[in-house]
């Protein structure tokens, strides 16, 4: 699959432990909160700069990196001594993604143009829009054929809840986006296809 490259923010859960005697001395998971960083700009130390490229999304790796690609000679505070290699549980969540519903269930991936305008869609506009609804493993399980005409939050919209609300909060005329939704913000437990909300 596709990772992400230079210049890329990438979001991360990590645990980091000592490999000398296995103590933890940081983790994203204990603050329930995901790190957000620039790739390969040497905003972290160089062996996450280097590891994190290689992963795809929703990859979990184990990094064992070396002081040299670490914190080196000085070591970082009072739980990181000097020259001392260490361990990452590192899992990518995503990169140049927006996230557009706060639980995560939603985000929003620019793909090529940005759009013109400054004007986002309101929820009960009618678009214009082309889509293709892919299950993770690739499967099409919705498309429109070319360009359709849909009026949004509507009885008849093919669109589910999650896709609606990304286009309304991130996109504007003329631009083009990967969204992806948790099941309960496409079509639920039941699958199935569009119009089954």
């Amino acid at each position: 699959g596709e990772g992400p490259v230079s210049g890329d923010d990438v979001s991360v859960h990590y645990t980091g432990t000592l490999l000398e005697d296995g103590s933890k001395f940081d983790s994203s998971l204990d603050r329930n909160a995901p790190f957000t960083f620039k790739l390969g700009k040497g905003k972290v130390i160089k062996g996450w700069d280097a590891g994190v490229a290689t992963m795809t999304r929703g990859e979990k790796a184990r990094f064992t990196i070396r002081s040299d690609y670490a914190y080196g000679p000085q070591g970082s505070g009072d739980k990181i001594p000097p020259n001392a290699t260490l361990v990452f549980e590192v899992e990518l969540l995503r990169w140049n993604e927006k996230e557009v519903t706060l639980d995560g269930g939603v985000t929003l991936k620019p793909l090529d143009k940005k759009g013109t305008g400054w004007r986002h869609p309101d929820k009960a506009d009618e678009v214009f829009v082309r889509y293709t609804g892919r299950l993770p493993t690739g499967e099409v399980v919705c498309e429109s054929e070319g360009f359709e005409l849909v009026k949004l939050s509507s009885e008849g919209s093919p669109l589910p809840a999650g896709v609606e609300k990304a286009i309304c909060k991130e996109m504007k005329k003329g631009s083009n986006a990967l969204i992806t939704c948790a099941p309960e913000y496409a079509f639920g437990d039941a699958g199935g296809g569009p119009g089954g909300k």
